[in-house]
């Protein structure tokens, strides 16, 4: 199958099973892209995650969840799932030629940081670079890391000498920069149970907590972060939208006059994700 490049819309028919994976994974392989996959719901996205991660063992294929842990609860964010967006959001910027990243309606309904504040809250340290550790201190303060004696979840930080141990919302594993002076010697990845390293790396990027910057109202459509070339594949979008709208009515009769800058935000995506969807493929097998 080839998809037409001149086409807005491709629809795919009476695909059972993980047919739609296979020919996604097929599509990918003839022509690699950015490619974002919205399903209907988190659970049908775990599921056509974990079908692109066997059908792809050599690609990274990324998960881009909801910041909340429970649907359109506002004010109750899930550390976890914010350092998964705050990957995804890392790897597009710096990767933007292809990719694949697996979502729901929910979670690409919410705003995300944009590219400008990213850059601008983001340090790159790499293998014999000049880098002061006073100099990272300072950038973790600044960034609201929080110092312990020993890191085991994003947004902290220990230093030990001329050992700086970080845990960056932008990459599963915390990593331990040994320092030399001012010149970064080694960067490794390590388990935070047992403090054993994982994989030497030649560099890597120190993000904080984007949700900080979004409480600033430095903030985009996920859909106008991705690259204008990106492939997007939904299945069952009419029931996405349907979904986004009903909760959006919840939330006008639920929430306070507090939250209607929140409100005005999914709302506001709402309408994006059905306007902007520049390429698009229907997965439907409904």
């Amino acid at each position: 199958m080839q998809i037409s490049k001149q086409a807005s819309k491709t629809h795919l028919q009476n695909t059972a099973g993980s047919a739609s994976s296979f020919i996604a994974t097929a599509t990918f392989e003839h022509e690699p892209a950015p490619m974002l996959f919205i399903l209907p719901d988190r659970e049908e996205a775990a599921y056509f995650l974990n079908d692109l991660e066997n059908l792809n063992p050599e690609q990274k294929v990324f998960f881009f969840p909801s910041s909340y842990r429970k649907p359109f609860k506002l004010n109750a964010h899930e550390n976890a799932s914010i350092q998964m967006r705050t990957e995804v959001l890392s790897h597009i910027n710096k990767h933007s030629q292809s990719f694949i990243v697996v979502s729901y309606a929910e979670a690409v309904a919410e705003n995300v940081v944009t590219r400008h504040a990213l850059e601008k809250n983001t340090i790159e340290a790499r293998v014999n670079e000049q880098l002061s550790i006073d100099f990272v201190n300072d950038f973790l303060t600044e960034n609201n890391f929080q110092r312990t004696d020993f890191v085991f979840e994003p947004g902290q930080f220990a230093i030990r000498g001329g050992i700086v141990d970080v845990y960056s919302y932008a990459y599963e594993l915390p990593f331990r920069l040994e320092f030399d002076g001012n010149k970064i010697e080694s960067i490794r990845s390590f388990d935070p149970v047992t403090q054993l390293s994982e994989k030497n790396l030649h560099f890597v990027t120190i993000i904080p907590n984007i949700q900080t910057e979004m409480q600033q109202n430095v903030t985009e459509s996920f859909f106008k972060f991705l690259p204008e070339n990106t492939l997007i594949w939904t299945r069952d979008l009419s029931y996405s939208l349907n979904y986004l709208d009903d909760n959006l009515t919840v939330l006008k009769n639920q929430t306070s006059e507090n939250d209607e800058e929140e409100r005005v935000i999914i709302q506001e995506l709402f309408m994006i994700l059905s306007r902007r969807l520049n390429l698009f493929c229907q997965l439907s097998d409904r």
